[in-house]
């Protein structure tokens, strides 16, 4: 059996070592020793000494440079992408701090970090709640307005370093109106933003974008129309009155504004217009409707008023609460009384002798003055009126007639 081994020994020996020098060569060329540089992007930061979360690093890195050296099928999986390096920082503090460089491979890959350690700026990593707020851009068409806008997370989280938070002077979803006629809704991204409008960057929001809804109104213009009613109730259309302003915009739906052509103020009796001048006055807005503006001031509008003067004789005033004697005796003395009555021009024609009452009340009389008033009377929606002379005096006798 021994001789089976040293038989050919030579052979075998040369062999075997043709063998080696076989395998010495594929490992060589196939699987060669190299060195490779990688430029490192990604360091993940560890802090000794500091609680978990506490600290994060600000500004930019520099650029590290890894030398690793070893067989060519393992040093070409490491690249930029897959591969960071640690930075242990210890006893971390807001502002510039040490961080040593290590490497994690296996032991067969030798490597240099060039440097092999660095100084980062670190701030404290701090959360913060705020209200999310829907911001416009754009316009919609003349005709319509916004009646709703909302969605569905009111405030989010935000996180990074406080330098950064300080920054940000609210969280926006920007909600773009061009092109929108109709009720729509939209997901829209949230942005950080500072107080000139601009993106604050390195914080991060744990609600990326919200779901906004916005509800939009058909808006016109419609003229504003004094209510003003006769002593009847019955509604009058007196052009000496006007409101200011005298429109308003109003909005609803569009079946809701179609069927509406003016808005109407409160009530305003006739009889009170004088002492509703000037004064402010509620409109009386549909349900369903809302105005630009929610009041309005009567104002008179003197171009549309008409002045008529009439000239009355005692026997024609209406006496009250005198006696037979009383009466007989004033309308001997009364002089003829002038009035003249201003009245919207609708109401021209009826305004007449036959529609005006002067009366005299013996019930008025002022008992220092014995100064007896002359009231006008009437149905008319009149504006002012002034009477000539506006009362009468007397005195009484023994006979209580007065003189």
């Amino acid at each position: 059996m021994n001789k089976i081994f040293e038989k050919n020994m030579g052979i075998k020996m040369f062999s075997l070592l043709c063998s080696f020098f076989l395998w010495f060569y594929v490992m060589a060329v196939v699987d060669p020793i190299d060195t490779k540089d990688i430029l490192i992007n990604n360091i993940r930061f560890s802090y000794e000494g500091a609680q978990e979360n506490e600290f994060t690093p600000i500004g930019s890195l520099p650029s590290i440079r890894l030398r690793v050296r070893g067989k060519n099928s393992d040093i070409s999986k490491i690249t930029p992408d897959n591969f960071s390096l640690n930075g242990i920082i210890s006893n971390p503090k807001v502002g510039a701090n040490r961080a040593v460089l290590k490497a994690e491979l296996p032991t067969r890959i030798t490597y240099e970090i060039v440097p092999g350690d660095i100084y980062i700026e670190l701030d404290k990593l701090k959360v913060q709640s705020r209200t999310v707020e829907i911001v416009t851009v754009n316009s919609l068409p003349e005709d319509r307005e916004v009646k709703v806008i909302d969605s569905n997370v009111k405030a989010t989280y935000i996180e990074g370093p406080q330098s950064q938070l300080d920054k940000v002077d609210k969280v926006i979803a920007r909600v773009d109106l061009s092109g929108q006629e109709e009720d729509f809704s939209q997901k829209i991204n949230l942005l950080p933003i500072d107080d000139n409008g601009k993106e604050v960057a390195n914080v991060t929001l744990n609600t990326e974008y919200v779901f906004v809804r916005v509800v939009i109104n058909h808006k016109k213009t419609v003229d504003v129309l004094p209510n003003i009613i006769d002593t009847n109730n019955e509604g009058v259309l007196l052009s000496a009155y006007k409101a200011v302003p005298d429109k308003v915009t109003i909005s609803g739906t569009k079946n809701r504004i179609d069927s509406i052509k003016g808005i109407y103020t409160q009530l305003i009796n006739s009889s009170e217009l004088q002492g509703r001048l000037d004064e402010k006055i509620k409109l009386d807005v549909p349900p369903g409707i809302t105005t630009s503006v929610n009041e309005v001031i009567l104002k008179r509008s003197a171009e549309n008023l008409i002045e008529k003067t009439f000239v009355l004789s005692a026997d024609k005033i209406d006496l009250r609460n005198f006696s037979r004697d009383e009466e007989e005796f004033l309308r001997s003395e009364i002089p003829d009384i002038t009035y003249s009555v201003s009245i919207s021009k609708e109401f021209e024609d009826e305004l007449e002798e036959s529609n005006v009452v002067l009366s005299m009340d013996k019930e008025k009389m002022d008992e220092g003055t014995l100064r007896i008033p002359i009231v006008l009377e009437t149905d008319l929606p009149i504006d002012e009126y002034n009477i000539e002379p506006r009362s009468v005096t007397f005195s009484y006798n023994s006979d209580s007639v007065l003189q």
